[in-house]
């Protein structure tokens, strides 16, 4: 394949040559990083998150049933009770409604209940 390739030098000298194109060359390096660009629009406001806080209810009379109105208005996914010696007790729950909880326990304690 046989092309003309003319090149304009300046003061109006032009270079004209024929032949063969040659095999392309190596890449060059890369070049330097451009400016940051302009920071885009806010976005849209997301979804309401999940409701939450926590509640601690404290049983100074012993019971077997704690009836624990906690007014956090949704199921509490925790309930930690702790008698009054410091020790984790396993009772089961009755959620009655999003904001009450029934504790029923094996035997009569005192203490406190973390709720979240």
């Amino acid at each position: 394949m046989s092309d003309q390739i003319s090149v304009l030098v300046g003061d109006g000298v032009k270079i004209v040559g024929t032949g063969a194109v040659g095999p392309r060359g190596p890449q060059g390096p890369t070049g330097p990083t451009g400016p940051t660009g302009p920071t885009g629009s806010t976005g849209p406001t997301g979804p309401e998150g999940p409701p939450g806080g926590n509640f601690v209810h404290t049983q100074a009379i012993a019971d077997t049933t704690w009836v624990i109105t906690h007014g956090l208005g949704f199921y509490p996914g925790g309930v930690t009770i702790i008698d009054s010696q410091g020790d984790l007790v396993l009772g089961h729950l009755d959620y009655i409604d999003t904001n009450t909880v029934h504790v029923v326990l094996s035997s009569s304690i005192s203490g406190v209940a973390y709720i979240s």
